[in-house]
């Protein structure tokens, strides 16, 4: 779940904290370059379109609908 945790944490200093439609290219690309797979990123981007955080749009597109991110305890918070 470690992996999980810092994927989850790279991809999200990536995306705005406010609504905002991104090129899944701009997003993915960094983050293998910091030496996270592609399961890796589409196993944060299938959970956090599960937790509603982004929306995956047609043309290799992502939507951010809220900004979320893990409290202290690891637990997802949805105050941000």
């Amino acid at each position: 779940m470690k992996r999980y945790q810092e994927t989850r944490a790279a991809l999200m200093a990536l995306l705005p904290r406010a609504r905002a439609v991104l090129d899944l290219y701009d997003v993915g690309q960094p983050l293998v370059a910091q030496g996270f797979t592609e399961t890796e990123i589409l196993d944060v981007l299938i959970n956090l379109t599960h937790q509603k955080v982004i929306e995956l749009l047609p043309g290799n597109q992502l939507k951010v609908l809220r900004f979320s991110d893990f409290g202290p305890s690891g637990d997802l918070d949805n105050s941000a």
